[in-house]
Order: C-alpha cells, then structure tokens, then sequence
C-alpha cells in the first residue's frame, strides 16, 4: 500500500526517520525527573519524519479518544520516586480507578526517551526530533485526522485567556509549559492560524463539558495540565508531585466520564505520562530509556490490567488505528508494541463497572416530594418506591445507557430516555409529575413534497384547515455538494398567519434541516410558502395538529456518519403531546433503517438532482406521559446530515 502524508507519496512498511536506527538508542540531556530544557539543537533542515505506513480507511462512525499527559513519575516504587501505582498519594488513581472501577492499568508501558519535550513530539508524530529544527515540517496524527474528516481540539491547562496558538516565548499563567504542548512545534499546525487558534485553547473545566455535551464534540482530545497539576512541580498547599496530579484527575475527570461525549460515544481516555523519574529500557528493545511509567486506558470495554508492552509510538498507533489513518514513522515499527489491543481488552465479561441511578420525584404542581411513586429502569427487573422525601436509588448498576420510568396514582407517567451509567459514577435523574388532565393532540393533515429542483422558495399545498388547530411545518434543504447549509428566512401561508422558527440544525456543509409552526391558525388555510437563503432543493412536511398550542422541547443534532440523531430534549412539560422529527441526508444513495421505535414513520422523499440529491426521513408521535424524547436511525454508509425534533403540547 501507499499512504499520502503532507502531500507525498510513501511507500509502505516504516522507514526510520532521521537517520536514527531504532537498534541504537536516542538519548537527550537525561533530565532526572526535571523538565528538560526547551532548546534544542538547530542542525540541518529537516528531511525526515515524513513516511508512514499504510493508507486512510476511517471508520463511518467517528471514535471518541482523549490523551492525559502527565509528568515525570515511575509506574512503581520499585522503578523510583516519586511513583503512581501503589503510592498511598494517589488514591483516585489507585483505589478509585483501578481497584473499584477496574480500569485498565497498563503494567509494561514505558516512555521512549528520557527527554520531557521530545517525549511529546514522540506521541504526535511517531518521531524522534531529537537534533531537528523547529518548527517540524512533518505531520503529526491530528494533520491526518483533519484530512479522513475527523475533529480535535487540545486545552492545555494555564494557557492564559487569548493565548490560543499561542507560540510566543512567554509562559502564559498558572505553570503552563510550552514545552508541554506538542502542537505548536509543527509547522503544518501554526501555519494553519484559524484552525489552531481554534483547536489549540485554554483549559477550563466548564468550557470542555460544553464542547464535550455539544451535538458536535471533537472526535480527538489532548489535555496537558499545567505543572502543578500533571505532577511536574512541587506546589502549594500539597506539596506533593503525585498528590497534586492526582487530586485534579478527581477533580475533572468524573466530568468527562459524565459527558455524552464519553457515554454515548464509546469513550476512550488514556492517562500516560511523558516519561519516568529515571531511565530504564524497555524490554526487548534497546529504545524505551524514559522509563517505566503508569499508564491507564478508561472506556466501557476495557477493564483489569493489560500486560502488553508497549511505548510512546506504541500509544500513538492505537490511535492511529482506532480512526483507521496511516501510521507515522516509528509507530509503525511493531517492536514497539501496540495500545490498541487495550481499549477492547475483553476482560470485562461485556460489562466495564457499574455506577448507580438516583434522584427525586416531586409534583409540578408543589414542588413537594412524593413518597410511594413508582420508579421503574430497565436496568432492573424489580422497580423501586420513593421515601417520605421523594428519593429513589438504582444501585450497581452495569454500565449503559437506560429508561427510567416514574409513575403515581393521580399523575402522568414519565419517562426519561437515554439514561447514561459510567463506572464508579451517579447518575441523576429527577422527576416532577404533571397532575393527569387533557386530551392528546392529533395529527389531522401529513403532507410531503419534494421540490427536486433548486429555488429559493418552495410551496406545498394542502387540504383546508380548520380554526385554531397548530400548523408546522418540517424542511430539508440541500445546498449543493461541497456548499454551506442554508437556513430559512421565513414562511407563510395564504390565511396570513404568523410563524416562528421551532428549532434548526445548519452545519457548515450542505444540508439543513428545521421545524416551523403557527399556533392557532386560521380556518382555510391551502398552502404554506417556505422562502430560503440561497438557492436548494428542499423537501418540505406539513402538519395540521388538532388540540395543540404551544411549542415545548427541541432538539438537535448534524455531523458526517451512519448514525443521524436529533439529540435528546430536556423533560417535557406537560403529558399529552405531539412529538415531529425529521432526518435530512445527503446523497440520497444511501438509504435508512433502524428509526426510533414508537413513531409514525412517513415515506422517505427523495430529491433526485445532480449535487442536490437529498433524502428526508420524517415521523410523528403522540405521546400521554412526560419524558426525553428523540429521533434516529442508521444509514446504509457514512453521509452528511441535519435532524431536528419539536414537541407541541
């Protein structure tokens, strides 16, 4: 095979880069446990570290992979000091992580060389630059995410406000190290200025569990805590190297375990270090000097400890593997091992911990607890009861993703869909009950049109409706291959009523999708005009909604996969309601399955035009009890798409 990297053609199979054998050891300045100097030596111009092995095949669903690095600190105390496993300093990681949450601990992992700033270009770019000038000219694995169509993004702890990208010869706040963050040694990243300065940020914990719970989170994440944090420096008030590294793990982590990003995206989280308090080789090479180090992979399908050996390049190509991209330079040379084999170790017996599902069930009307309602989750075959304060607990709880249902005489039941478990975390979830009254709303008019031409206005046209009943409307619109979505700018119909965007999903390509109404409309209305921003071939569904009034929850999603989702609504607020949803792709090769169970599924439409062949996939539901609600289905290959999804009560 031939894998293109930076714009060149390589030939398969590794070729060493720079020279330097993988026989013969590359040593820096050993550093002793204290962060080399940023400095390098300035030889020639770089001609190395650009060949790779193998060609791009990504996977249609993106993997969810974060890197921890810390620093400085041996695997054991048997290594040398100061040491993670076994240390009493580090209870997170010892007793939380590894004894109660059986995380996988890696016990032959070791850094390649004894040298903190190389030991990061090692993870990034398979390569040795020890002796090469900065920047590098050579790729690195998020340059190659860009390119199979994959998203990062790098908080590097300290990094003061404004400093993205920064690559000035400041330290910026709070102990951050330049030398700690990889990306702004490469040219092919800083020469990028939009896509670093947004890739490349300060690290704040409220800011990732955003990016983290978004409809789009990054595929890839790198996290370098600053040197108080990633066990670089003695700071106050611990005064501790691994104290101090281990008390912002617990501090942060459970916030990424907590995320969609990690539940419901198959999360993987490696926390490594860039090398040892001293040097040892690692065994069966004479490469490995940055010695013995701790190392943990996190998911739901890895847990125990994993005995394979392995590196820095090792780590690298586990990554490289997971989102099917070429291998860079050394870590396609197998004598380094392999991380991989590590995420899905097997071990688990299909289960990766458990967790617990807990909260309060109040009435909407009080606010008060109410004792004896009923807790139901398919996480258990016996529900539960809530006590004198409303409380209710699921305990031991396998990891996944789950129901819960809440019900009592007098109320309407509720139900809350995708319930996330993480091992060794709580779950909440709380519930107010809505008194039982009202009738359900119901669909009287469903019509679809497909324009399969471009404009810029489209109608559809419809049966005459009746007085005060709410009109919607759902719309999918293509722009064009390689096009930025377009968005609605307005609709209208032939009564004159006024309507108001619900919700609307418009990623930076091609389609979009959004969901309008009118509440009380006037009697006679026959067609609906829906006025666009650009010119599309847009597929337009119309609703006539008996004993509805008002908007309540949406929701929304878009992305490039197989697996389209409207995302989840927060709680609705009333119990009857009429819940729409719509998928709209492109092109509209592909076709669609697997859509939410419980909805009335209309025709898939099709837009049949050159560079605008789209597909819409709509349904409705009507719904008697309160809950979280959403819309999905798989595609027959990986596609771009918009979905979004409105309830009406």
């Amino acid at each position: 095979m031939v894998g293109l990297v930076g714009g060149a053609s390589v030939a398969a199979g590794l070729l060493v880069a720079q020279g330097v054998s993988p026989t013969s050891p590359v040593r820096a300045a050993t550093v002793g446990g204290a962060r080399a100097a940023a400095t390098l030596p300035r030889t020639s111009t770089q001609t190395a570290c650009l060949q790779s092995t193998g060609s791009y095949s990504p996977p249609a669903t993106a993997p969810h992979i974060m890197m921890i690095v810390d620093e400085n600190t041996s695997y054991g105390a048997s290594d040398s000091s100061p040491y993670v496993i076994g240390n009493s300093k580090a209870p997170y990681i010892n007793d939380t992580l590894i004894k109660k949450d059986g995380y996988t601990s890696l016990t032959n992992w070791y850094s390649f060389e004894h040298n903190s700033p190389l030991d990061y270009m090692d993870f990034v770019s398979g390569c040795a630059h020890n002796g090469l000038s900065k920047p590098y000219t050579d790729p690195t694995v998020v340059n190659e995410l860009d390119t199979a169509g994959f998203t990062w993004k790098a908080y590097m702890d300290g990094l003061a406000s404004g400093q993205t990208c920064y690559t000035g010869t400041g330290a910026g706040t709070n102990n951050y190290s330049q030398t700690h963050n990889p990306f702004i040694y490469f040219s092919q990243i800083i020469n990028n200025t939009p896509e670093c300065n947004a890739n490349v940020v300060p690290y704040q914990q409220s800011q990732l569990s955003t990016d983290l719970n978004s409809t789009t989170p990054p595929d890839f994440v790198w996290i370098t805590p600053n040197e108080c944090n990633d066990m670089h420096s003695l700071c106050a008030p611990l005064n501790n190297h691994v104290g101090q590294g281990d008390a912002w793990l617990a501090a942060n982590l459970p916030t990424v375990l907590s995320s969609d990003w990690y539940t419901k995206g198959n999360g993987i989280v490696i926390i490594t270090f860039d090398e040892g308090a001293s040097g040892d080789n690692q065994p069966g090479t004479s490469e490995g000097a940055g010695g013995h180090i701790a190392t943990l992979v996190i998911s739901q399908n890895s847990c125990g400890s994993f005995a394979g050996t392995g590196n820095n390049f090792a780590t690298l190509r586990g990554i490289e593997e997971a989102y099917g991209v070429p291998l860079l330079n050394n870590s396609g040379n197998a004598t380094y091992g392999d991380i991989h084999p590590a995420f899905t170790d097997g071990a688990c017996n299909g289960s990766g911990g458990t967790g617990t599902i807990s909260g309060v069930v109040t009435s909407s009307q009080t606010a008060l607890p109410i004792e004896g309602a009923t807790v139901t989750c398919t996480c258990n075959s016996t529900p539960t009861g809530t006590d004198v304060n409303g409380k209710y607990s699921f305990t031991n709880v396998a990891v996944g993703t789950y129901s819960v249902t809440f019900s009592d005489s007098g109320f309407v039941t509720q139900i809350a869909n995708n319930v996330g478990v993480t091992s060794g975390n709580t779950t909440t979830v709380n519930a107010q009950l809505v008194p039982a009254s009202g009738s359900p709303p119901t669909v009287v008019q469903d019509v679809g049109v497909a324009a399969r031409s471009t404009t810029t206005s489209f109608s559809v046209a419809t049966s005459s409706t009746a007085t005060g009943d709410l009109l919607a409307i759902s719309t999918e619109s293509d722009a064009g291959s390689s096009k930025t979505s377009a968005t609605v700018t307005g609709v209208t119909d032939n009564q004159g009523d006024v309507w108001t965007k619900a919700v609307a999903a418009n990623p930076s390509t091609r389609d979009g999708a959004e969901i309008w109404y009118s509440p009380g409309a006037k009697s006679g209305v026959t067609s609906v005009t829906v006025t666009y921003s650009k010119s599309v071939n847009p597929v337009v569904r119309f609703y006539e909604i008996a004993n509805a009034s008002a908007l309540d929850a949406t929701s929304a999603g878009s992305a490039k996969n197989t697996t389209p989702n409207t995302g989840t609504t927060v709680m609705t607020t009333t119990a009857n309601e009429m819940v729409i949803g719509v998928i709209g792709f492109a092109p509209n090769s592909e076709t669609i399955s697997v859509l939410t169970a419980g909805f009335t599924n209309d025709p898939l439409l099709l837009n049949s035009l050159t560079n605008f062949n789209n597909a819409e996939q709509s349904g409705h539901e009507a719904v008697s009890a309160t809950g979280t609600f959403s819309y999905s289905g798989t595609l027959s290959s990986s596609a771009s798409w918009a979905a979004v999804l409105a309830t009406f009560s």
